[in-house]
């Protein structure tokens, strides 16, 4: 059936009477005056973000508060007409009485909430196109020919096998010698007989004589006694030291002395130590308890002396070394002394 040709407003109007006619959800739009040929401008769907009812709107009337607007119909506008000429302004009437305020009329009731309108069926998935046709392969390229092989370069010669030489005739084997005469096995000689074994004596009696008295003892040897002291002080002007050895000189015999153990003679007694650089020399004397039985000086700048007197002790008596010098000077370093003692 042909389709009829309506003008914009008429469209408008159908579009309209359609979506009034889909539910009790659509409200009418606005009244508006008869179809002229003004056009009525945009149709709009107003949709009510809440209760989803449906409301229409044309450009000139505005969607009721809170719906969504969307475009329905949009008419295209015209072209715009010449401006008339402006008219003569007339006479200002005289100002009308201020009419009396009308009475405000009563608040509608709210209208029941129409029921949500049916969903439109899907539209139908369009059909798949047909797969086009796989492009047919281009032709592969020919194999470029491949390059000549160079010459192969000639063999050289192979040089002349050099002639085996003769092989050494085999020597003759020498004659075996003869073996040598086994020499004669010399006798053996007789065994001689053997003695016969002596009788053993009898032990002889125990004589009964007294056991003669013990010998007198023998004189004992020779020893050699020493003693030293590493260093003495050039403030020092007096101090002992004894046998064996020790740092610094003592104050008194007493605290160094040594007991002599068994009696003997003392003979050829020694000092020796760095060379001292002392004015009047270190003097060093053998105490037999207090008393001075050997004695000798080493002068300044020397470095020993020795007195060859003997004396006698007895097992029990004391003997010290006694170091005498002036005050002042070097420091004596490493002072000792020897001497002999024979044993009575």
């Amino acid at each position: 059936m042909a389709r009829a040709r309506l003008r914009p407003q008429a469209r408008a109007l159908a579009v309209a009477a359609t979506l009034l006619g889909a539910g009790s959800l659509l409200t009418a739009a606005p009244a508006v005056a008869a179809p002229s040929a003004s056009p009525l401008g945009d149709l709009f769907m107003c949709v009510n973000d809440s209760t989803r009812a449906i409301t229409l709107a044309w450009s000139f009337t505005a969607c009721p508060a809170g719906s969504t607007k969307f475009v329905v119909f949009h008419t295209p506008s015209g072209a715009t007409g010449a401006t008339g000429a402006a008219g003569s302004t007339g006479a200002t009437g005289a100002a009308g009485q201020v009419g009396a305020a009308g009475a405000t009329g009563a608040t509608g009731a709210d209208g029941a909430t129409g029921p949500t309108g049916v969903s439109g069926p899907t539209g139908a998935v369009g059909a798949t196109g047909a797969t086009g046709a796989t492009g047919s392969t281009g032709a592969t390229g020919a194999v470029g020919a491949t390059g000549a092989s160079g010459p192969i370069g000639a063999t050289g010669d192979t040089g002349a096998l050099g002639a085996t030489g003769a092989t050494g005739g085999l020597g003759a084997t020498g004659a075996t010698g003869p073996a040598g005469p086994v020499g004669a096995t010399g006798a053996t000689g007789s065994t001689g007989t053997a003695g016969a074994a002596g009788s053993t004596g009898t032990t002889g009696a125990t004589g009964a004589g007294a056991t003669g008295a013990t010998g007198a003892q023998g004189a004992g040897g020779d020893r050699v006694l020493a003693g030293n002291v590493d260093f003495v002080d050039p403030a020092d002007t007096t101090g002992f030291f004894g046998l064996g050895g020790q740092g610094m000189l003592a104050p008194a015999s007493a605290s160094v002395a040594a007991v002599m153990p068994f009696a003997g003679t003392l003979s050829g007694f020694a000092v020796h130590s760095q060379a001292i650089a002392v004015t009047g020399g270190v003097t060093v004397a053998v105490l037999k308890g207090a008393t001075v039985v050997a004695t000798c000086t080493i002068a300044n700048g020397s470095s020993s002396c020795a007195d060859p007197a003997t004396s006698v002790f007895a097992a029990g008596d004391l003997l010290s070394v006694r170091v005498t010098k002036a005050s002042g000077g070097s420091a004596v370093q490493y002072l000792g002394f020897t001497a002999g003692f024979s044993r009575s």
